[in-house]
């Protein structure tokens, strides 16, 4: 096949990938393409068909993939098109891919009879996958409900896994002035390997900018308030899938009274410069969440207590990298943003807490970088007035936790 021929087949088969991987690729790019809905940022994942994966969610198809063929696994690297995806999928070098869609494409010979067939059975997946959201939505939220009712504040006399957490941190002071975060006394971990097994947690929701429950964060510990011996004592519980908005938080303390809000990667990180500097706290539990950041409307500043972390083996800092994409964001946004970080390489703001607690520091240091707009301040309109109260909505009663005025005052350091 030539050049002219390649380009001729690539062109004929836009629209056509998700067929042609339900017919001949792997078992899970085959239930990839199964799930996979036209248009949709976050595609339902599956097993690498490579290395496998604990998560089950490791590959994915592009929202494009029915034209372009293209995916990801989150480990391996992006495939930008079908045939890069067979290859990487079935265990093809190019010339096998190239003959078996040749093949598939042959039989099916793309007669206007066959397109329509094909746009129905695409349109028959799509139906049954959004009902299968539905259901998987539905048993999630049932879940999670279940999970964030069986927890208790984190200052009850029970929740002392969760109480020598926070205190060996530094932070055991503030656990008042928390809120969308609970103790649950023995939460199911579940390893593909070793099987389930039960430890003390810390329950944080993550809601999304519409103030819907995106999915749960967990850590969890040991009952002396260790984080427990597992693979992953930090984990994001699956999202439920009707709601897969981007730019989520933990909101940790209640930011309607106030237009200046303090974003932080890490939950102790956060509340160790809260405890420093004063302030009100949502955390955004990893880089990729905290670039993706989205502050509630009436938020005319954020401050990013950023991580300084080393360099890797590419020179990139994964801190530093999210706060400038979050501030860049911002910035075009109209909003005010800071961006602080430890002076000292390797630092988080948790261990300037400690250093300073310890005597190892005399004050609390930091580089701050100061970023105003010089765009106009737009006017607040009805679209971006302030709620009459914090609260998640459309999830669960009682979800919200609301702060008291004296906590207020303690947190903006009046």
């Amino acid at each position: 096949m030539n050049n002219q021929d390649l380009k001729k087949l690539k062109t004929n088969l836009e629209g056509k990938w998700i067929d042609v991987f339900c017919d001949i690729g792997s078992e899970q790019l085959a239930k990839a393409a199964a799930g996979f809905i036209a248009g949709k940022r976050t595609q339902k994942g599956v097993y690498c068909p490579q290395h496998g994966g604990k998560s089950g969610e490791a590959f994915k198809l592009l929202k494009d993939a029915d034209v372009t063929g293209g995916s990801v696994c989150n480990t391996c690297c992006v495939f930008p098109d079908g045939f890069a995806t067979l290859m990487f999928a079935n265990h093809w070098d190019f010339p096998t891919a190239l003959n078996a869609v040749s093949q598939w494409a042959w039989d099916r010979s793309f007669t206007p009879h066959n397109a329509t067939k094909l746009s129905q059975q695409r349109q028959q997946r799509a139906h049954q996958q959004r009902q299968a959201d539905k259901q998987e939505s539905q048993r999630l939220i049932e879940k999670y409900q279940r999970i964030w009712q069986q927890a208790i504040a984190l200052t009850d006399a029970n929740a002392q896994p969760a109480q020598r957490y926070f205190q060996k941190r530094g932070v055991g002071d503030m656990l008042a002035s928390i809120g969308h975060c609970k103790f649950h006394p023995r939460l199911a971990y579940f390893d593909d390997e070793k099987g389930v097994s039960y430890h003390p947690a810390v329950v944080a929701l993550i809601t999304q900018p519409d103030d819907k429950v995106k999915n749960l964060h967990v850590t969890y510990l040991t009952s002396e308030g260790e984080k427990a011996k597992v693979s992953h004592p930090k984990k994001q519980l699956s999202a439920i899938p009707e709601r897969n908005q981007s730019g989520g938080a933990v909101r940790l303390m209640d930011a309607t009274h106030t237009d200046t809000l303090v974003v932080s990667e890490g939950r102790e990180n956060g509340l160790s410069w809260i405890k420093m500097h004063g302030g009100i706290l949502w955390e955004c539990i990893n880089t990729a969440m905290l670039s993706h950041f989205l502050p509630p409307p009436w938020v005319r500043k954020v401050i990013i207590a950023a991580d300084h972390d080393f360099a890797d083996d590419k020179g990139n800092r994964a801190g530093h990298i999210a706060a400038q994409a979050l501030q860049e964001k911002l910035l075009e946004k109209g909003i005010e943003v800071e961006i602080a970080m430890p002076d000292r390489e390797g630092d988080d703001w948790n261990q300037v807490l400690l250093d300073q607690a310890s005597n190892k520091r005399d004050k609390p240091s930091g580089v701050t970088t100061k970023l105003d707009t010089p765009m106009k301040r737009k006017k607040q309109t009805a679209s971006n007035k302030k709620p009459e109260s914090h609260q998640v909505i459309d999830f669960f009663e009682h979800a919200a936790k609301a702060i008291s005025l004296t906590a207020l005052k303690m947190m903006s350091g009046r």
